[in-house]
């Protein structure tokens, strides 16, 4: 019973997990899940796989050969119609993994790689999912030059981050006025930003959380009186489903949920902090 956590605490998922090693070879981790242990094994390939080297294979240069077996619903364990897929990935750095891709085996291929028969059972100790709560919105200010690098934009004129010696620069020198050639730039960033906060801080003092913050925002931005413009950048902003979302902090690979155009233009005129929102479990 292999549990992973996601960098907030929360549960990310289950699986079994069967482990073959031998003196002077790579390890071979195999990963059966059943139905409803949270993520699946093919959404979360690179996060599990990490874990698993992270934790039983510490001092190995890469991570051990990743099979994965997930079972069907209604199935009968053992003798469904799944097959076993070997994954391999693209290696950042140590316990970082990208790119995975999935190669189909049989039985005895996968026997054959592991040394020894290998189990298409869930296994023991399986447990089942736990009921959690809805995780709830947290609007924290951000440097935004402590975001991560935003990636894989195609929208307007904004089809690659700045590098990062033109990012520091605008943090020093930044741009007062807005551009004409596309939506992002044609907003005053710094201005929504600036309102951003006010607003952020204002809830804040009147001690207003999750969904009933949610409630208050529209009120509060509309008495910021900004143009048009800014005044729907704000509210797209101060929303959790459109608020600015990045990954895991410190992270500087870490993507975006939302928010890689909005933070490349913030970036390109040198806006110093924004609001992003993190989401939390309730303890």
């Amino acid at each position: 019973m292999f549990t992973v956590s996601s960098w907030n605490g929360a549960r990310m998922g289950t699986f079994r997990l069967q482990l073959f090693t031998a003196p002077g070879t790579r390890p071979v981790a195999v990963a059966t899940q059943r139905p409803a242990e949270g993520g699946r094994l093919a959404d979360w390939a690179e996060d599990y796989a990490a874990e698993v080297w992270r934790r039983h294979f510490p001092d190995s240069a890469e991570p051990p050969v990743w099979i994965t077996l997930q079972l069907s619903p209604g199935s009968r364990e053992g003798r469904g119609p799944q097959r076993f897929s070997l994954v391999t990935f693209r290696l950042w750095e140590p316990y970082e993994l990208s790119w995975p891709q999935r190669f189909a085996m049989t039985d005895a291929d996968v026997a054959a790689l592991a040394g020894a028969p290998v189990d298409r059972d869930r296994g023991d100790g399986y447990q089942p999912w736990p009921v959690e709560p809805d995780p709830e919105p947290v609007w924290l200010v951000a440097w935004t030059i402590l975001l991560p690098r935003p990636e894989g934009m195609g929208r307007g004129c904004i089809t690659a981050a700045a590098p990062w010696w033109r990012r520091l620069a605008r943090q020093v020198i930044p741009l007062r006025t807005t551009r004409d050639c596309c939506y992002y730039h044609r907003v005053n960033w710094r201005q929504v930003s600036a309102a951003a906060i006010r607003v952020t801080r204002q809830a804040r003092r009147e001690g207003l959380v999750g969904e009933d913050f949610g409630d208050r925002v529209a009120v509060l931005a509309a008495a910021q009186g900004l143009p048009a413009r800014e005044e729907e950048a704000l509210a797209d902003l101060l929303a959790d489903h459109s608020a600015l979302q990045p990954g895991p902090r410190f992270r500087l690979r870490a993507g975006y949920t939302n928010g890689r155009h909005r933070t490349t233009a913030m970036l390109d005129v040198g806006v110093r902090r924004t609001i992003i929102v993190r989401w939390r479990y309730p303890s």
